[in-house]
C-alpha cells in the first residue's frame, strides 16, 4: 500500500516503530561494553527522523557518517581530540586490517572497533528499512517477528530478562498492524472517515491486544522441553572460542573465572547476586585462590595438588596468611549461596576452620582454593578465621633478601620474556625507597596516579606478540582491576619483592545487621550482598615478620584492611589502609564492623579513579570528577596544521559524497524549484515543464530520440501509475502549436494541479523503484 497522506498517522507509525526498535537495542547496552543507552538513544532518534524527513541522500549519509564517527570516538578513542588526524588514521587502519580478516573469514579477529562499527551501520539500514517496512503491512508483521525472536533468543541464551520487552513488542506490533489496516481500508473507500469510526476502530485494536495479552500472561505455562543453552555457551566460552574481547559479553561478562591465562578486553557488566555474608567482622575481600606463575598474557597455576582439608589447618602452605609480628582477632562468618553462584567457597583473613554440611572439602596447596567432592549445590559455608591489623612501623623494618627461600623461589617468578623497559621502570618507581614498605607503597602510588584510568569497557586487549603488563603500563594505560594488579605483581617481583596475584571478590554491598546465633550465643553481626560486578583482583606482597599483607592499587577500590602506625610514646592508633589514605599518616579510623563505615564501603569501591600524591612516606586523597579517559585541555592545545589537514579530510569526503549521490541532490533540488514555479503564462508553463524533463531524466525516465512527446507521457505515466503526464503534455503541444499567449485562470489551476500531481507521484516512484 502507498504511504497514508494523513500526517498525524504517519508521525504515530514511526513513533512505535522507534519503540520496536528500541527494545531490540536496549540488550546491547547490557549485554555487551557498549553501555551508554544515550549514544544508542540518539542514534536511533536521529536516524528515524532523517528517514521520516524524507532528506535527501547526501544529507542522510553525511548525518549518519558523522554520529557513526562520534559513536566510535566516544567508545574507543576519548583520549585523542575529536578533531585529531591521529585517532581517525588508526580508525582508519582498523576498519583496513578488519575488513581483511572479514573479506578471509577469520571472525574470530575481528576487533571491538569494527563489530561497533558494523553494528551501527546495520541499525542505521534499518532505520532505512523500516521507512519502506510501514508502506507494507506483510514486511512490517515480519520486522515484528523478528524482533520477538531475536528477544526471546536473548532471554534463553543470556542473562537478559526480555519479559517485558517481548510484551512492549507485541501489543505496539498490534497498534502498528490495526493502524496499517485502517489506512489500507481508509484508502480503498472501506472506512467512512467520521470520528465515530475511527473511535470504533481504535477502540477494536485496544480491545483485541488486551485480550492477546491477558491469555498470553495468565494462560499455562507449559515447561522447557529442551535444556537451557547456557551450559554449552559457557563451555565454548570457556575454550577460548567466545573470548576474543568482541563486544559480545559470552565470554567476557564480569564474574568469577577460573581461566586467568589470557588477560585483556573489555568487560559487561552483570549484577547477578552470588551469594550474602554474615560476618561478625568487618567487611573484607572475600579470598577464592591466588596465582604465582605469570605467563607475559596471565596468570596460571602449577598442577593440581588437591588434598583433603582436614586436621590443622597451619600445615597447608596457603593458608597461613600472618606472622607474630601481626595483630589477630577470631572472627567468623556464614556464607549463603543463590543459585546462580559458580562452585566456589570464599574466605578471609587467615582461615581456621571451614564448614560446608554434609560435604567433604578439599584444598589446592598452592592456590588456597577450596573444592568439594560432592556433587549439587551448596546452600550454605561456615569459616572461623583471623583477621589481621598490620604494625606500619614494623613493615618499615623490613629490608630486600630477607625472605625464606621457598617464598622468593616461588614469588619471584618473572617470564624471560618480559621486556625490559619494564624491570626499568620497576627499579625508578622503587629505587629511591629505603625499605620494602616504602618501595611497596610508591608501585601503589604510581599506578593510582592520574597517569591511569579505570575503565571496564574502553579496555584495549594486547596483540599476540605483546605482555600483558608491558601494554597496560606503557600504551593503553586503562584497564580495570586485573590490569592494576597483574601490573604491581609484576613489578614488585622485579624490584626484587615477594608478590601474589589474589582473586575473588570485593566487599559487596552493605545490607545492614542482624542478631545470629553462633555457638549458641547472639551475636550482632553485619550483613553484606556480594554479586558478581564484586569480582576483584589484588595484590599481596610478603613481609617477615608480619606475613602477607594486602595493597591495592586498582583507583576505583578502597582496600577495608586495618594498619596501625605507632606513636612515640608507644600508643598504637587505627589507621586506614596506605594503599588509600597514607601509609605513616597519623590518621585515626573507626573499626570497621560500625554500621556507619560499612553502609559506606560499598560507595567508597564504586567512587570515581582517585588522584594520588606521589609520596614515598604518605598518600592523601583527591576525589575528582570521571573523566572517562579525556585529557583536559586538549582540544585547546591542537595545533592549526592537525585542524587544517582534519578540515581538508572532511571536506575531500564531502566532495566525494556530492559527486557519487549527485543525481539524488540535483533531483531534490529540481523538484523543490518544480514545487516553487508558479504558472502564470506560456513562458512560465514551458520552464516549469522542461524542468520536469530535466526532473525526469535523474530519476531514469529519459526520452529516447525516436519518441514523441506523447509517446514518451504515455511512457511515464505508465511508470508513475497515471495519466496526469499525458494531459499535462497536451497541454504543452497546444500551447506550442498555437498562437496563444495567455491562459484562463482555469487552465492555470488545471495546469498547476497536473504538475503538482505528477510530480508527488515521480517522489513516490523515487521512493519505491530507485
Amino acid at each position: 500500500m502507498q504511504r497514508t497522506s494523513n500526517k498525524p498517522i504517519t508521525i504515530l507509525l514511526y513513533l512505535l516503530s522507534f519503540i520496536i526498535l528500541w527494545q531490540c537495542v536496549k540488550p546491547i547496552t547490557v549485554l555487551t561494553i557498549l553501555k551508554s543507552e544515550k549514544v544508542f538513544f540518539v542514534f536511533v532518534t536521529v536516524s528515524l527522523l532523517l528517514s521520516f524527513l524524507r532528506v535527501p541522500a547526501l544529507i542522510n549519509v553525511t548525518a549518519n557518517g558523522l554520529m557513526i564517527l562520534y559513536v566510535l570516538h566516544f567508545y574507543y578513542f576519548q583520549d585523542q581530540p575529536f578533531f585529531s588526524q591521529v585517532w581517525i588514521r588508526k580508525l582508519g587502519l582498523n576498519l583496513q586490517q578488519n575488513m581483511g580478516a572479514l573479506w578471509q573469514g577469520n571472525l574470530q579477529s575481528l576487533s571491538d572497533i569494527f563489530t561497533t562499527f558494523i553494528l551501527f551501520v546495520l541499525l542505521w539500514l534499518i532505520s532505512i528499512a523500516l521507512n519502506h517496512w510501514l508502506d507494507n503491512s506483510r514486511r512490517f508483521f515480519l520486522f515484528i517477528i523478528l524482533a520477538l525472536v531475536l528477544l526471546s533468543v536473548l532471554d534463553t541464551v543470556t542473562f537478559y530478562n526480555a519479559d517485558r520487552s517481548i510484551i512492549i513488542v507485541i501489543i505496539t506490533g498490534f497498534i502498528v498492524m490495526g493502524i496499517q489496516k485502517y489506512s489500507q481500508m481508509s484508502e480503498n473507500g472501506a472506512v467512512i472517515q467520521s470520528r465515530e469510526m475511527k473511535s470504533r476502530w481504535m477502540k477494536m485494536i485496544a480491545i483485541a491486544v488486551a485480550i492477546i495479552v491477558a491469555i498470553g500472561l495468565t494462560g499455562p505455562k507449559f515447561k522447557a522441553l529442551w535444556p537451557s543453552p547456557q551450559p554449552f555457551l559457557t563451555s565454548i566460552s570457556a575454550m577460548g572460542i567466545n573470548n576474543n574481547g568482541s563486544i559480545f559479553a559470552f565470554g567476557q561478562r564480569i564474574g568469577y573465572d577460573e581461566d586467568d591465562t589470557r588477560l585483556g578486553g573489555p568487560l559487561g557488566m552483570d549484577s547477578t547476586t552470588l551469594f550474602t555474608v554474615h560476618t561478625s567482622g568487618p567487611g573484607n575481600y572475600w579470598r577464592v585462590a591466588s596465582k604465582t606463575i605469570y605467563t607475559g598474557k596471565g596468570w596460571k597455576s602449577g598442577e593440581n595438588s588437591a588434598v583433603n582439608l582436614e586436621g590443622s589447618y597451619s600445615r597447608f602452605p596457603a593458608l597461613p596468611q600472618f606472622e607474630k609480628n601481626t595483630k589477630v582477632e577470631k572472627q567468623s562468618a556464614d556464607f549463603i549461596f543463590s543459585s546462580a553462584s559458580p562452585s566456589i567457597f570464599p574466605y578471609t583473613g587467615q582461615l581456621t576452620n571451614m564448614n560446608v554440611s554434609g560435604r567433604h572439602l578439599k584444598i589446592d596447596r598452592e592456590t588456597g582454593r577450596v573444592t568439594t567432592s560432592g556433587r549439587g549445590d551448596v546452600h550454605q559455608e561456615t569459616i572461623r578465621y583471623l583477621q589481621p591489623t598490620f604494625q606500619i612501623p614494623r613493615l618499615r623494618q623490613i629490608a630486600v633478601d630477607q625472605d625464606p627461600s621457598d617464598i622468593r623461589r616461588t614469588n619471584l617468578q618473572l617470564p624471560r620474556t618480559l621486556p625490559e623497559r619494564v624491570r626499568d621502570l620497576a627499579h625508578r618507581i622503587t629505587d629511591r625507597e629505603s625499605n620494602r614498605y616504602d618501595k611497596t607503597m610508591a608501585v601503589v602510588h604510581y599506578l593510582r596516579s592520574p597517569k591511569f584510568t579505570y575503565s571496564t569497557d574502553q579496555v584495549a586487549k594486547p596483540a599476540p606478540n605483546q605482555d600483558y603488563v608491558d601494554q597496560f603500563l606503557f600504551e593503553s594505560r586503562t584497564g580495570y582491576c586485573d590490569n592494576f594488579s597483574t601490573s604491581m605483581v609484576v613489578l614488585l617481583r622485579a624490584a626484587g619483592i615477594p608478590a601474589r596475584w589474589v582473586k575473588g571478590f570485593s566487599t559487596g554491598t552493605y545490607m545492614g545487621e542482624k542478631e545470629d546465633k553462633v555457638n549458641g550465643k547472639k551475636v550482632l553481626r553485619t550483613i553484606y550482598e556480594i554479586s558478581n560486578s564484586d569480582a576483584h583482583s589484588w595484590v599481596e606482597a610478603y613481609f617477615p615478620g608480619s606475613g602477607w599483607v594486602t595493597f591495592e592499587p586498582t583507583p576505583s577500590f578502597n582496600d577495608p584492611s586495618r594498619f596501625t602506625d605507632v606513636t612515640e610514646k608507644g600508643k598504637t592508633s587505627a589507621a586506614a589502609n596506605p594503599a588509600v589514605s597514607g601509609g605513616a599518616a597519623n590518621q585515626g579510623r573507626q573499626n570497621q564492623n560500625q554500621p556507619a563505615e560499612a553502609q559506606t564501603q560499598k560507595q567508597k569501591q564504586k567512587q570515581p579513579e582517585r588522584d594520588l600524591k606521589n609520596s614515598a612516606t604518605e598518600l592523601t586523597d583527591h576525589q575528582t570528577a570521571p573523566h572517562h579517559g579525556r585529557k583536559a585541555g586538549a582540544i585547546q592545545n591542537l595545533n592549526r596544521p592537525i585542524v587544517w589537514w582534519s578540515v581538508a579530510g572532511l571536506m575531500a569526503a564531502l566532495l566525494i559524497l556530492v559527486i557519487l549521490f549527485r543525481k539524488r541532490w540535483l533531483a531534490w533540488l529540481y523538484i523543490q524549484r518544480q514545487k516553487r514555479l508558479v504558472i502564470e503564462d506560456r513562458g512560465s508553463f514551458h520552464a516549469a515543464y522542461r524542468n520536469l524533463f530535466r526532473l525526469l531524466k535523474l530519476k531514469g525516465l529519459e526520452r529516447s530520440g525516436s519518441q514523441t512527446l506523447r509517446e514518451y507521457a504515455r511512457t511515464v505515466d505508465q511508470s508513475i501509475s497515471g495519466n496526469d503526464m499525458l494531459d499535462l503534455t497536451k497541454y504543452y503541444e497546444t500551447t506550442v502549436y498555437s498562437d496563444k499567449k495567455d491562459l484562463s485562470i482555469k487552465e492555470k489551476r488545471l495546469i498547476s494541479r497536473l504538475f503538482e500531481s505528477v510530480v508527488s507521484r515521480i517522489e513516490s516512484f523515487s521512493l519505491n523503484k530507485n
